[in-house]
């Protein structure tokens, strides 16, 4: 039984038999046949079902199935791209169309257009049709793979892989009732059962304006001068020989090209040069190139006659590279490509790879300003930093209470001791914007309540202040990010709300922004500073790191705001603690103009004493706020719709983000203090000082 079993193994799938036959009476001896071998073992064929109903019957016997079909389609709501093939079968002039196969697919998830979606289909096709031509044992003569997007066809029959889908193609379907679509299912387009000659003609010339501009938009952008000079060269070699050359460019076309241009900016460059060594002359000594001892080659190109002829481990180029100007355009044309071929690394890997072949004077100079102008490198993209502005009110404001205007800010954690473990405490720092004295709160941790219950203990120690600054939101809890629990974050909107209670007013700086919150963080560093000395790396308990506390801010508090006397006949430096104690709280000896106060009254007495305090801060303090210790001169200010990118230095440079500016703000001076940048990852306040301007060249 060689029929029947060369058809259960190459026809089988799973448990079903697939077979076509020319004649009934061959089908019908290897269907008995696998009957005959499945039935031995054990397994039973039946339903059989063909185009011969007499050979149905018999097979099928009493049991017939003819009647019966089954909907074998799903109904769905994706996306899908779909293949069928058919034969097309000759009986003399009549033609049979049959369905032999299809195959379909879910379109992607994260959706594709709709040009996209047909190529995928085509590439299904071509798959089937090659299924289809493998499993068969019968000869086709002929293979005809249809389309009816002209996309998809452009897209075949292009030559590279850049096009763009087209929008502006008639891809339009048909309405058909269900009993034509079946029909032209299993049948096929009603075209396939005519000659060949009557079946739809194929737009002549199938091209596309659209595919054209783009085309030639793509050549253009991705043309090297050494490609558009060999091609001007090789129509040049065209026009003046009879042997011409067609196809893709040669390699020694393309070294060739590279050979001319070199030679072109030699004879502009180093016209005086050239024509010394032709003339087999020495060059003279006020000659740039005298150093590198040049010579002329073979091909009249200028190069380098060094010492390291015998390193055979180098290629000749190296060993004698041609020397380039590096004021030239050109050359700068050739750093910039070797710049980004290599994906922007460091210097030394660029000069080594343009060192095989060519030799710039100052190289690292002409890299330089390749990088300045290079969109992609922000290395040397520095942010300019306007003018230091005018101080604030707050700062200037004579005979006003301590604390009256006051700047807080966090710094930790500290380690303390509760038993038999170790937890993190935190210290809340508020300074007095006036005279320059802190006031340290411990702060049990990063939450809401625990920043709450701070403002109120100094509240009730130094008095309800009329206005507040901290930094912004974004940067104040900072070092909240190891918290998981969102609850234990600052919510500034109760934290507002509860001073806006007590008539305080809170402004927020400009986010990422230290310098507008000096006051603080130089206080800050001092407290830190002081604290890692006395408390090393102990954990205290924390009623020791409480009274540690305490003890920081009187000696912060009693540091020097005026100049150190030299004699001793000079007054004492003023310090915050005058304001706050009325003297140093080192002593409590009076001066001599005290001693020359006689009066009855008291408070008349403390009320002279504060005001000569506050005369002294007048007279000494303030004018030493006059100079700028930095940010001295005027910068150009940003300007909207500007390309910049936002400095973070907490952040390697290749991950600082750009973007364009979208609104700036002008302080009381008129100086661009601050702007919203529009980025990838969305808008951004940043101050100018870390907003460096982006001044890319046209031709980029």
């Amino acid at each position: 039984m060689p029929g029947g079993s060369s058809a259960i193994v190459n026809n089988m799938y799973v448990d079903d038999l697939v077979i076509s036959f020319a004649s009934a009476q061959e089908a019908e001896e290897v269907a008995k046949e696998a009957v005959a071998i499945n039935s031995a073992a054990g397994f039973t064929l039946r339903k059989f079902v063909s185009n011969d109903k007499g050979l149905q019957a018999e097979l099928n016997g009493e049991n017939n199935f003819a009647d019966s079909v089954v909907d074998m389609e799903r109904k769905s709501i994706v996306d899908k791209v779909l293949a069928v093939a058919y034969l097309r079968i000759f009986k003399g002039e009549d033609v049979d169309i049959a369905f032999v196969a299809a195959k379909s697919r879910c379109a992607p998830l994260k959706g594709m257009t709709i040009p996209r979606l047909e190529l995928q289909a085509a590439v299904l096709g071509s798959r089937l049709q090659k299924s289809v031509v493998e499993y068969h044992d019968f000869n086709i003569h002929r293979i005809v793979l249809w389309s009816d997007s002209k996309t998809v066809l452009l897209w075949i029959r292009s030559t590279t892989r850049e096009y763009k889908q087209f929008v502006a193609v008639d891809t339009r379907g048909q309405p058909m009732t269900e009993s034509g679509a079946r029909n032209r299912w299993f049948k096929g387009p009603t075209f396939l059962q005519l000659p060949e000659s009557e079946w739809p003609k194929e737009v002549t010339p199938l091209t596309s304006t659209e595919c054209a501009a783009e085309e030639k938009k793509i050549l253009l952008l991705t043309s090297t001068t050494d490609e558009v000079t060999s091609w001007v060269l090789r129509f040049n070699f065209n026009a003046r020989n009879r042997i011409r050359r067609s196809g893709e460019l040669k390699a020694f076309e393309i070294t060739d090209s590279e050979v001319f241009v070199c030679r072109r900016v030699q004879e502009e460059v180093f016209s005086n040069e050239l024509e010394e060594l032709r003339s087999k002359q020495k060059v003279s000594k006020s000659s740039p190139l005298y150093q590198l001892t040049p010579f002329l080659d073979i091909g009249g190109l200028i190069k380098v006659n060094g010492r390291i002829d015998a390193a055979y481990c180098l290629p000749l180029s190296a060993r004698r590279p041609i020397i380039m100007h590096q004021r030239n355009h050109v050359t700068s044309l050739l750093v910039s490509y070797w710049h980004k071929k290599l994906h922007h690394q460091n210097d030394c890997l660029t000069i080594n790879q343009i060192r095989q072949k060519f030799w710039v004077p100052h190289i690292r100079a002409v890299l330089t300003s390749v990088k300045k102008r290079c969109s992609v490198c922000i290395i040397t993209a520095k942010p300019s930093a306007p003018m230091m502005g005018q101080l604030p009110v707050d700062r200037l404001t004579p005979y006003v209470r301590p604390f009256r205007y006051t700047g807080v800010d966090y710094c930790g954690p500290f380690f303390v001791t509760i038993g038999r473990r170790r937890e993190k405490r935190w210290v809340a720092l508020f300074t007095c914007l006036t005279v320059r004295a802190i006031h340290l709160e411990l702060a049990e941790d990063l939450s809401t309540d625990a920043f709450i219950i701070c403002i109120r203990n100094f509240i009730n120690h130094r008095g309800t202040p009329v206005r507040m600054r901290s930094d912004n939101g974004t940067n104040f809890v900072g070092a909240q990010k190891l918290l998981r629990v969102e609850e234990r974050l600052f919510d500034f909107n109760r934290i507002e709300q509860d001073c806006a209670e007590r008539g305080i007013e809170w402004i927020f700086n400009c986010p990422a922004n230290p310098a507008a919150g000096g006051c603080s963080e130089r206080l800050v560093q001092c407290v830190k500073r002081l604290l890692e000395r006395v408390l090393k790396e102990e954990a205290p308990r924390l009623e020791t790191f409480r009274s540690t506390l305490i003890e920081a801010e009187n000696i912060l508090n009693s540091r020097p705001l005026t100049d150190i006397p030299i004699s001793h006949h000079d007054q004492e430096p003023l310090t915050p603690n005058h304001f706050l104690l009325g003297c140093l709280n080192s002593t409590q000896t009076p001066s001599l103009e005290e001693e020359k106060l006689c009066t009855r009254e008291q408070w008349r007495i403390s009320q002279a004493l504060k005001d000569r305090l506050w005369k002294r801060w007048t007279s000494e303090y303030l004018p030493s706020l006059i100079c700028r210790p930095k940010w001295r001169e005027q910068v150009k200010p940003l300007q909207p719709g500007q390309l910049v990118i936002v400095c973070e230095p907490n952040l390697p440079r290749s991950k600082w983000l750009k973007g364009r500016i979208k609104e700036v703000f002008a302080a009381k001076d008129g100086q661009v203090r601050s702007a919203i940048v529009q980025t990838s990852t969305g808008d951004l306040r940043r101050p100018a000082a870390k907003l460096a301007a982006l001044n890319i060249c046209e031709s980029q």
